[in-house]
């Protein structure tokens, strides 16, 4: 796994690292100006594939007011930096939000000098001191050895054999006006009552599979072992809306977005006023924020716990008390617990009978995907489409088309006649 992340992130001895995103489009954050960038904390960084390169210098004091240059990022693009400071590890996340870069996010993490194993660490290098520092890796408590995502969704390739695959549910999007838009009048979307929860569970091993894997608890045996996924919606970050022609927006319910034009000339895509006519239309892409849950549910022997006759009393030996055999509220001398595992069969089918059996659920637990290469802890999803009309009745999930015609304008005589 951490060759794996060493790839995905592209270590290499440098200053900073960047960590972008899958989705949206990528680009660099603020103040970008010819071949390179000055950061908030005025340090220039140039970009080398995935990698940005950064060091103080004197192009980031004389660059202007700090709105300079603040243009020109892709809507929707997402980057991360991080740097060496003296507290530890700064992590700073900026996205591209009406044409100008805006901080999303910011943390401190710890970082320690690292002089031995680097196997459970992502390094960077500080050109003053030489010495890498570091920031430690979550470790991997999940049921998960390894994911695999792609646009909608992810896969667990699980342990014991087990796998589950879970996608995050279309949002569907409505819309007024509809099935079309007119130039300069203001048109409003929004998100409609759309999943914001989805799971799935695994194959389901039994007791024989169990023992066939090994599978045990504290030396109890095991049944009915599953691992489940679930994708959850963010609800405190507002879905993020790239409208084509017209800007960025950010929220559940959006209005006032306007085209100037008619969408004359664009692909043919977007609903006329019959069932399956198409129609030139704008582009409009939602991307929505989900956290990824894991889960372990199981069955294991239960421990059955008698209150018996220490039979050492019986050869000289003082014992003293642990429970209370005669139910007089006293512990009685002599009698002590005896545990040991439920075991009986009554249908002699080589398995401990249902009543020896309790759940062992270890609930919804968040995961945080880095630990598997992913840049954020959490998933941006593109996956939003129309919601279902008789002009479209099976829409797909792939984004918005909106077709914008022009207005008629009225003719009027200035003698008003």
């Amino acid at each position: 796994m951490h060759n794996r992340l060493r790839q995905l992130l592209g270590i290499a001895s440098v200053f900073v690292m960047v960590f972008l995103t899958m989705q949206p489009a990528l680009a660099a954050p603020p103040r970008q100006g010819g071949s390179g960038w000055c950061t908030p904390e005025g340090l220039w960084c140039t970009m080398s594939g995935g990698t940005a390169h950064c060091e103080a210098s004197g192009q980031c004091e004389s660059q202007g007011d700090e709105d300079e240059g603040d243009s020109g990022c892709t809507p929707g693009s997402v980057v991360r930096i991080g740097r060496c400071i003296e507290e530890g590890y700064s992590i700073a996340t900026y996205i591209c939000d009406h044409g100008a870069w805006s901080e999303f996010s910011s943390l401190v993490m710890p970082a320690d000098n690292c002089e031995e194993s680097f196997e459970d660490l992502i390094c960077y290098w500080e050109e003053i001191t030489i010495e890498p520092t570091c920031w430690e890796i979550p470790g991997n408590e999940t049921p998960c050895e390894d994911l695999d995502w792609g646009t909608a969704g992810i896969q667990c390739f699980g342990e014991y054999g087990l796998d589950v695959s879970v996608s995050v549910p279309c949002q569907r999007v409505a819309r007024i006006p509809y099935p079309r838009g007119m130039v300069i009048v203001p048109n409003r979307m929004w998100i409609t009552d759309s999943p914001a929860w989805v799971e799935a569970w695994s194959q389901t091993l039994d007791y024989n599979a169990c023992l066939s894997h090994s599978i045990e608890d504290d030396g109890r045996a095991v049944r009915n072992f599953r691992i489940g996924l679930a994708w959850g919606r963010m609800g405190d970050v507002l879905p993020y809306w790239e409208v084509e022609d017209s800007g960025a927006y950010r929220g559940w319910d959006v209005g006032n977005i306007v085209w100037e034009r008619a969408s004359w000339g664009k692909p043919e895509c977007g609903p006329g006023l019959h069932q399956g006519e198409k129609l030139p239309a704008y582009r409009v892409n939602v991307y929505t924020y989900w956290q990824l849950y894991w889960r372990r549910v199981y069955e294991r022997q239960r421990d059955t716990r008698e209150c018996v006759y220490a039979w050492q009393c019986d050869h000289g030996q003082a014992v003293p008390g642990q429970c209370d055999f005669d139910g007089d509220g006293d512990i009685d001398p002599c009698y002590v617990w005896k545990e040991e595992l439920c075991d009986t069969d009554e249908n002699h089918d080589g398995i401990p009978d249902d009543e020896c059996w309790q759940t062992v659920d270890s609930g919804w637990n968040v995961f945080d995907l880095r630990m598997f290469g992913y840049p954020t802890a959490y998933f941006v999803s593109s996956a939003a489409g129309p919601v279902p009309t008789d002009l479209e009745p099976d829409p797909g999930c792939n984004g918005i088309c909106v077709p914008v015609i022009e207005v008629q304008g009225l003719i009027r005589n200035p003698r008003e006649r």
